[in-house]
């Protein structure tokens, strides 16, 4: 991360329509870049799996609960946005 974010995190004013954001690399860390433009509206959460489930060879993370996040309101926020805007 650079140290233009830590300088200045906030980039927009909490009265209009967000107008710009950090951009994210692939692990969601801010790369020092800005990108003029809203940022979707994402956020992937991973699902820890039970430790049962883990010991039977299963995936660390509930991959289809990610999925479920990755579509479900966030899908509707963004097709607000684009219908105001």
């Amino acid at each position: 991360m650079s140290d233009a974010f830590f300088a200045r995190p906030i980039l927009n004013s909490p009265y209009e329509v967000p107008g710009r954001h950090w951009k994210l690399n692939e692990r969601g860390l801010p790369t020092g870049e800005i990108v003029e433009s809203r940022r979707r509206a994402e956020f992937i959460s991973p699902v820890p799996v039970t430790g049962r489930d883990r010991s039977q060879g299963g995936r660390l993370f509930d991959e289809s609960a990610a999925e479920d996040q990755r579509h479900g309101p966030y899908r509707l926020i963004n097709q607000v946005r684009d219908a105001v805007d």
